[in-house]
C-alpha cells in the first residue's frame, strides 16, 4: 500500500501524511507538518514570554467580545486568547479571540482578501451584523 502525501501549509513541501498530527478531535491531518507545528509552538512560547498575558478586561479588537463571551472557543489547553503574530517577522500583533484569529489565518493574513470578503458581505447581506 502506498502512503498518501500532503503539502504542508508551512514549509510547502509534499510530505507523507504520517508527518502530520491529527487535528484536535478529528480524524484528518493538520495543515502544517509536525516540524512546522513545533517551530510555530516555539515562536508562540517566545512571544508569550516577552509580552505576558492580555489584560483582565481585554476585548477582541475585531469582534469586540470579552473573555466571558468567547470562553470555550479555543479549547481548555490554549485558553481564551490567541497570540496573534506576523508569521514572517515572528513579531507580536495583539491578542485575538480564536474565531477572529482563525478568520484572519484562513484569509492568509491578506488585507486585500479581507476587504473583498467585507465587500462581498456588504453586497450579499447589506450591512454586516454587529
Amino acid at each position: 500500500m502506498t502512503e498518501e502525501y500532503k503539502i504542508c501549509n508551512g514549509c510547502k513541501q509534499s510530505l507523507p501524511v504520517s508527518s502530520f498530527s491529527k487535528s484536535n478531535g478529528a480524524n484528518y491531518p493538520r495543515s502544517k507538518c509536525k516540524v512546522c507545528e513545533g517551530n510555530l509552538a516555539k515562536v508562540r512560547k517566545k512571544i508569550k514570554k516577552e509580552v505576558g498575558s492580555p489584560p483582565v478586561d481585554h476585548v477582541c479588537p475585531i469582534c469586540l467580545r470579552n473573555e466571558s463571551e468567547i470562553k470555550g472557543r479555543g479549547g481548555k489547553k490554549v485558553g481564551s486568547w490567541c497570540c496573534d503574530h506576523n508569521h514572517t517577522t515572528e513579531t507580536f500583533r495583539g491578542w485575538l479571540c480564536h474565531d477572529c484569529n482563525r478568520g484572519l489565518g484562513f484569509l492568509g493574513d491578506n488585507v486585500d482578501r479581507l476587504i473583498r470578503a467585507a465587500d462581498y458581505l456588504k453586497k450579499k447581506i447589506g450591512r454586516a451584523h454587529v
